[in-house]
């Protein structure tokens, strides 16, 4: 057996899976285990298995029932978590937080929110929903946040390259711009001019099609893909929108 082998047999023990029998293969010092010993190897083996599992790496075949019945706790865990990832993210804005307390879970969406403008109600959405992923939006390229918003009465695509280069210079790796799908081309073509890399940006598009998507040329037929789409602005019959994500928008 293999230490990783070994230690989740041990796993197995701590487990309760088949009681105070002790594997053959299992160490003789295992027979000497303190309580917390074998929780800790527990833990150590779920994290272990966990982590290959999401990682997509092999983990080491059990050679006994008792090995098997201690890794599926974690082996489940890492595939939902796996397909929670690869899963697309439900974004719902507002001007003010009551239509989105409607609708918005308490975990697994998203809200975005204004830092600035007329409705800045972005730290209001935070606090009303910790769980969710958070993405804050300036409407002037003077102030920073999460997403510039580009549209007729606040920013304008020309302003994009030097917004985006201090929100990297800040640390933030990928920046979110917003605009409609008809203007994404003129912002990505100041972003290109720029010397900016389209993946060093996410690209939030608006197209009302009133239909879940994520604009593409496979969904819209639109020439440009975007990384999430705002969709609708009347969800679930209120004044609010509603965006689709991509996987690993928020990642």
């Amino acid at each position: 057996m293999t230490t990783a082998q070994i230690l989740y047999e041990i796993a197995a023990l701590a487990a309760g899976a088949i009681g105070r029998h002790i594997a053959p293969a299992v160490p003789r010092i295992a027979r000497k285990l303190t309580p917390g010993q074998w929780n800790a190897a527990y833990n150590a083996a779920y994290r272990q298995v966990f982590n290959a599992v999401y990682e997509g790496r092999p983990v080491p075949a059990q050679t006994t029932d008792a090995g098997r019945a201690a890794v599926a706790p974690a082996v489940a865990a890492a595939r939902k978590a796996l397909a929670k990832r690869q899963a697309p993210t439900v974004m719902f804005d507002s001007i003010t937080v009551s239509p989105v307390e409607a609708v918005a879970s308490t975990s697994g969406e998203a809200v975005a929110g204004y830092v600035d403008g007329y409705w800045p109600d972005y730290h209001a959405l935070s606090q009303a929903f910790p769980h969710d992923n958070h993405l804050s939006i300036a409407v002037h390229a003077d102030d920073d946040a999460d997403a510039l918003d580009i549209e007729n009465g606040d920013a304008a695509p020309a302003q994009a390259p030097s917004w985006v280069k201090r929100q990297h210079a800040r640390g933030l790796a990928r920046p979110v711009i917003y605009c409609s799908i008809s203007t994404a081309p003129e912002v990505l073509n100041e972003l290109r001019l720029a010397g900016i890399d389209r993946q060093s940006i996410r690209l939030w598009s608006a197209h009302y099609t009133y239909r879940a998507h994520i604009c593409g040329p496979r969904s819209c037929g639109q020439p440009t893909q975007a990384d999430a789409t705002q969709w609708t602005d009347k969800a679930y019959g209120r004044n609010l929108d509603e965006s689709l994500c991509a996987p690993g928008f928020f990642a």
